[in-house]
């Protein structure tokens, strides 16, 4: 293509014309507005986008002042007339235009200005838009919990929000001056630059530790993505990280672990951690395998007793005593409410033994309060492959039970023996009423003509006949004053506590079911069931008028000591109601009968009063 303006055939003055026409063209027709205006300021020409721009015709743009139409000052006039060349905005109500000015020059002089006019109004209104979106964001990003920091190539923080820093513990100021290994605490300088070379390409949500300015670790969930940003000098990748604090979180699941596989009360595995551990210790590298099986003896007459506390206080001594004895790699775990059960790998028999007979020492020395801590062991050891381990389970569990026939029943009995002395120190009233009633119950049963082992268990029934006191409070046991439906509901259970507590012992159960039942009455408004007549036992029966004659001939907190023919009387009157009438007649003509009431046997009952009482 020939681009020569002269084509073999024109003329300098065909050329000149051309240019001329094509400048006219441009000036024109061309997108931006264009004004031209004199030495004085006045607008003496104007292009179409002008005309457009200013919705107007040209007649009534040309003769005006620049002034006017264009904001122009007379010191940019000036400044124009010199040469000058300036940018500047026109705002109206309606549009923002971006005006470049200069100055029209001759051949030898500046004889006017020009005014090229941009329309920048959808792009100034984008920039707000865009600005305020940007400064929420700011604000939100500042404002929220969660960290927020902007990192260039090379790993180094170009922006940061205070939450970021506030969670590293420095300033926004050092918060700049930081790289990303700074703070990473999982991946090293040399990681990070590998693995987030091309930071445009990160996507990733992950967990790691980030370090504290003061040197302490703390784990957090990291989002990263990186963009791009536009600078001076182009454009430029980063990586755009939100941190969240997950501390919190972590802990949380820790313990949820945790929980998930120990006893909370004994910090010691749970059943279902030892299963598990049973499985994988169920290998030819771990035998001879042995196992124990822990039982605490008298935990149910405990808790009875003396509530779920001192209970969980035998547990935890017991839990903490097989800890202090087995090594590392034992596991100690509870089976059950009082059943412990110790996976031993690598253990012979022989020294397994010897284990059991440290915890047994341990546990002689141990204090636990009220009752001696007491606890049953039994063991088995797998030594073949074939063998099932769930049978030797069960072979260490059947040893423990045979020794716990022979041992448990000399710790309940001492536990029995603390409960009563428990109830005797609560209140010396007791004391001394159980004293006299376990008297008086012998002697009803020898009136009775019963057996001398009937009359034994008698003195036995009336001594014991409020163990179960022990679970009534001390303040109600001494109220002066009428007892309040709740407090009297409280002193109701003792015949059932009594009755746990007892049974728990060979030598006392057959007992248990007396003292259940001695506030039951004749005619089936008693408690706790409501027996009536000869379905109360005997020794229930005898046991509730010796209980309500001593009730009523010993003073009270709430009230004086009846005299005995008022006692008489009123046994009299709830004869066949409470009481059962030939015990009640019994008593009255045979055990409290003149004859019977001898100077000895007065003297004695004061004895038995004052607690000198020799042997019962």
């Amino acid at each position: 293509m020939n681009c020569n303006l002269f084509d073999g055939h024109g003329t300098r003055e065909n050329y000149d014309r051309q240019i001329e026409a094509a400048i006219k063209s441009l000036f024109y027709f061309g997108r931006d507005a264009i004004l031209l205006f004199d030495r004085q300021g006045t607008i003496f020409q104007c292009n179409n986008r002008a005309l457009t721009l200013f919705n107007c015709k040209r007649e009534e743009v040309t003769g005006r002042q620049a002034f006017a139409v264009l904001t122009l000052t007379k010191e940019e006039l000036a400044r124009i007339l010199k040469g000058e060349q300036f940018d500047r905005e026109i705002a109206s109500e309606k549009r923002i235009l971006q005006a470049a000015f200069g100055p029209l020059r001759s051949e030898t002089e500046i004889f006017g200005g020009y005014a090229i006019l941009f329309d920048v109004t959808e792009t100034k209104i984008t920039e707000a838009i865009l600005q305020e979106k940007e400064q929420r964001m700011r604000h939100l990003v500042s404002k929220a919990g969660l960290g927020v920091v902007v990192i260039n190539q090379d790993h180094k923080v170009l922006e940061a929000n205070r939450r970021f820093a506030e969670m590293l513990g420095y300033t926004m100021e050092e918060v700049l001056e930081l790289h990303t290994w700074d703070w990473e605490v999982i991946a090293s300088e040399e990681e990070i630059r590998r693995d987030f070379r091309d930071l445009s390409q990160i996507d990733v949500i992950f967990e790691t530790k980030h370090r504290r300015k003061d040197g302490t670790v703390f784990d957090v969930e990291v989002s990263a993505t990186g963009t791009q940003f536009t600078g001076p000098e182009g454009p430029y990748n980063v990586v755009i990280c939100i941190c969240r604090d997950i501390s919190g979180r972590k802990r949380a699941e820790a313990d949820i672990r945790y929980l998930s596989y120990h006893d909370s009360l004994t910090g010691l595995y749970n059943r279902r951690f030892l299963e598990q551990e049973l499985k994988r210790l169920d290998r030819p590298e771990n035998l001879p395998l042995a196992i124990i099986v822990g039982d605490v003896n008298g935990l149910k007459l405990i808790n009875d007793a003396f509530g779920h506390l001192q209970g969980d206080t035998l547990l935890k001594k017991a839990a903490a005593i097989m800890k202090s004895v087995c090594r590392k790699e034992d596991i100690i775990a509870r089976w059950g409410g009082d059943e412990f059960v110790i996976l031993l790998p690598c253990t012979p028999y022989r020294t397994t033994l010897e284990v059991m007979e440290r915890i047994r020492n341990n546990v002689a020395l141990t204090d636990a309060g009220l009752i001696r801590l007491s606890i049953s062991l039994g063991v088995a050891v797998k030594k073949e492959s074939a063998e099932d381990v769930l049978k030797i389970l069960v072979a260490a569990e059947t040893d423990m039970y045979k020794n716990k026939l022979k041992e448990s029943q000399n710790a309940i009995g001492q536990a029995i023996h603390v409960i009563h002395a428990a109830v005797q120190k609560k209140s010396p009233l007791e004391a001394q009423h159980s004293r006299r009633v376990s008297m008086l119950c012998r002697q009803i049963a020898k009136a009775m003509g019963l057996s001398d082992y009937r009359v034994r268990e008698m003195a036995a029934v009336g001594y014991l006949h409020d163990i179960g006191k022990i679970s009534v409070a001390d303040h109600i046991l001494k109220k002066a004053g009428r007892l309040k439906s709740q407090e009297w509901l409280e002193v109701t259970r003792h015949p059932e506590v009594g009755y746990s507590i007892l049974r728990a012992s060979n030598e006392t159960a057959e007992l248990a079911g007396y003292i259940l039942a001695h506030h039951e009455r004749y005619d089936g408004k008693g408690y706790p069931t409501g027996l009536a007549g000869k379905e109360i036992p005997l020794q229930a029966r005898i046991l509730a008028v010796a209980d309500a004659y001593d009730a009523m001939t010993s003073d009270r907190p709430y009230r004086k000591a009846m005299s005995v023919q008022a006692a008489v009387r009123e046994l009299q009157a709830s004869s066949g109601k409470q009481f059962d009438p030939e015990i009640v007649n019994i008593f009255i003509n045979k055990v409290l009968s003149a004859k019977e009431i001898t100077a000895a046997v007065a003297k004695k009952y004061q004895a038995v009063a004052s607690g000198n009482t020799g042997s019962i």
